[in-house]
């Protein structure tokens, strides 16, 4: 199935577990691909759900006969049409080769992705939703407490920073920078983990974006970041989206 309106607020997703073309409790799983072209060097594949179900782990990790570098997720939540079916209480998997600085920008051309990588990927999530159909049991749902999320105030200002969708741990972990970007300009690197920006203390991505709406174009802030298990301050001086 094709969703669409999935950026403006899972709109086709939505739609299709409110009006099912057959029972929900008919269906076994969800399974996701939302951008998987840009497969880098180290094979490094985002799995997020992973938590949604106890046999999706050992699944995984048997079916990975492409040397992936796993990164599970537990949770069902983030911004793409799995979470319509984490909502009905249906596992999902939600496959990921991450962020990059060409996302959602015109420099995003064909020629950038990363074809076998892709079809690694493609022939990977096959074998598993093969798996899934061919059981003699449903995947049994696990629903995965998630962090608690708060209203977060429009932000006027970026920062520039690509996030690490599938970090687990306390913080928010940068996985790049925009080049010519306040994150770049004031020295953060991919792979720093923002634990206080300004006067707030960062542990999720949820807080990131709360204290950014806090700041306007042209403010100046400082950000403490975790690099190499050592604190690092950094000067930012935010501009405009």
């Amino acid at each position: 199935v094709a969703f669409s309106g999935e950026e403006e607020g899972l709109f086709g997703s939505s739609h299709f577990v409110n009006n099912p073309p057959i029972p929900l409790d008919k269906i076994s799983a969800m399974v996701n691909m939302d951008m998987i072209g840009r497969l880098n060097e180290e094979k490094s594949l985002t799995v997020i759900g992973a938590g949604t179900s106890s046999i999706w782990k050992n699944l995984l990790n048997e079916k990975n006969v492409y040397d992936f570098k796993l990164s599970f997720n537990d949770s069902g939540s983030g911004g793409s049409d799995h979470q319509s079916f984490t909502n009905r209480n249906i596992p999902v998997l939600f496959f990921f080769t991450g962020t990059h600085t060409d996302y959602h920008k015109p420099s995003d051309d064909a020629e950038k992705i990363n074809l076998s990588g892709q079809a690694d990927v493609v022939n990977y999530v096959y074998s598993i939703a093969y798996a899934i159909q061919g059981a003699e049991n449903k995947p049994d749902f696990v629903k995965v407490e998630e962090p608690a999320q708060r209203n977060v105030p429009r932000s006027r200002v970026t920062v520039g920073t690509v996030p690490e969708f599938g970090y687990n741990g306390n913080g928010y972990k940068v996985s790049g920078v925009t080049e010519g970007g306040p994150a770049a300009k004031g020295g953060m690197l991919a792979g720093d983990i923002i634990i206080k920006f300004g006067n707030k203390t960062v542990n999720n991505i949820y807080d990131f974006m709360y204290a950014m709406g806090e700041f306007s174009p042209g403010d100046k802030v400082d950000v403490v970041v975790l690099r190499d298990g050592k604190e690092v301050t950094l000067n930012l001086e935010l501009t405009s989206k």
